[in-house]
């Protein structure tokens, strides 16, 4: 049975958080419907093509255009190795529960996501903010850049980021001295947008959670190791707590 929503109610629903409550509001309509993936196309992204499996279209999408299996990272976008320990049959595959967000392919074949916004909405003009900052004080500041934000129909715009989402098969572990650099790089991040009034809603806490013994396993200091991101977790704390102290208004 078809659903009485046309794809800019289903899209717009979903932002509108009634999917709970409507059975007809599936992402796919909206995502999936030809007049979005050509108007998509007419700005210059590809997006990701459905994927088929055991005679049902899937969750999962995967990408419409060819792809390196090799690709070196290179700011702002990812690197990925889909020939590594891997064993897919759909590399760089991912999907979305939200509805929220696609995936894609610019005309240099680089992968992006795609997420939808109300252009009323704070979000939109936090994500405006950051597309007026130049590229090297991102980078400097380890934030990755908004690449394009396309107005829409309905009070609604697509805003257009580099692909570091769900699945780019990202290494098997680091190494004590990597995950110190991706805390620092975090670190920066925050201070960045906290100087700016811009409030991250995301706990990181998650990362220190996964440095466990067999990440530095076979580190020629170990014990030191730990007690190095121990110190980095409290000092992380600290500064979560004295930045968003800052970022109060008045």
């Amino acid at each position: 049975m078809e659903s009485s929503l046309s794809p800019d109610d289903v899209i717009t629903h979903i932002l509108l958080g009634d999917r709970k409550e409507d059975p007809d509001i599936l992402p796919d309509i909206f995502w999936d419907a030809p007049a979005t993936v050509n108007w998509f196309s007419e700005q210059g992204y590809t997006l990701y093509k459905r994927l088929f499996m055991y005679g049902i279209y899937r969750e999962w999408t995967v990408p419409s255009l060819p792809f390196d299996d090799v690709l070196e990272s290179n700011y702002p976008y990812a690197g990925h190795d889909t020939t590594g320990f891997y064993d897919n049959p759909q590399p760089l595959r991912t999907s979305d529960l939200t509805g929220k967000l696609a995936y894609a392919q610019d005309f240099e074949l680089r992968h992006v996501a795609i997420k939808a916004i109300f252009i009323d909405s704070e979000e939109h003009r936090i994500l405006r903010y950051l597309h007026a900052q130049g590229l090297d004080t991102l980078q400097e500041n380890c934030i990755l850049p908004v690449l394009d934000i396309l107005p829409y129909r309905r009070n609604l715009s697509f805003v257009v980021m580099p692909r570091w989402g769900e699945s780019l098969q990202p290494p098997e572990s680091f190494t004590t001295l990597e995950i110190l650099d991706i805390i620092q790089s975090m670190l920066k991040g925050l201070t960045f947008l906290h100087r700016h009034n811009i409030v991250h809603h995301v706990s990181m806490d998650m990362l220190f959670k996964r440095t466990s013994a067999e990440t530095i396993a076979g580190h020629q200091n170990g014990k030191h190791a730990h007690e190095l991101l121990q110190r980095r977790r409290k000092f992380f704390i600290y500064h979560r707590r004295e930045a968003c102290r800052e970022a109060r208004p008045g």
